[in-house]
């Protein structure tokens, strides 16, 4: 009888603030229940809502952003490659085309950095506006 062997890969686990969304989603539900209701508990489960409807439309948009630049780098690394394969072979190094299609790929390097950035920054800042609205539920009750 053969035995089959299982392959246990590890589970990653859950940082905090992968926790903190996934209670957050928790606790706003059924979106149609945010409109109905007043008090200051249904109050803050609709600015949970918000803040959740945020970090997803921004992780979207960066994620656009994200694709436009490596679709612009895939267009200016294709051209720089072009343009090697064009080149006489004992021409001089510096080229002007090359070196602006180069200094192109760092700005996009650039941007992407600079996007990267902002992105982590507004992130966190919706993160910690999470934690104090749930800290504020947690202390109205459940």
């Amino acid at each position: 009888m053969p035995r089959s062997i299982r392959i246990i890969s590890p589970q990653r686990q859950k940082t905090f603030s992968e926790c903190l969304e996934d209670r957050a989603r928790k606790i706003v539900g059924k979106l149609e229940d945010l409109i109905d209701g007043s008090g200051p508990v249904e109050h803050l489960r609709r600015e949970v809502a918000i803040a959740v409807d945020h970090l997803d439309s921004l992780r979207k948009l960066h994620t656009e952003l994200r694709r436009r630049l490596l679709r612009l780098e895939c267009y200016v690394d294709n051209e720089l490659h072009d343009m090697e394969m064009r080149t006489p072979k004992y021409s001089p190094y510096r080229f002007p085309e090359r070196e602006k299609l180069q200094r192109r790929l760092i700005k996009i390097e650039d941007e992407r950095r600079r996007l990267a950035q902002a992105e982590e920054e507004q992130v966190q800042r919706l993160q910690d506006r999470l934690l104090d609205l749930l800290n504020k539920r947690h202390l109205l009750g459940p």
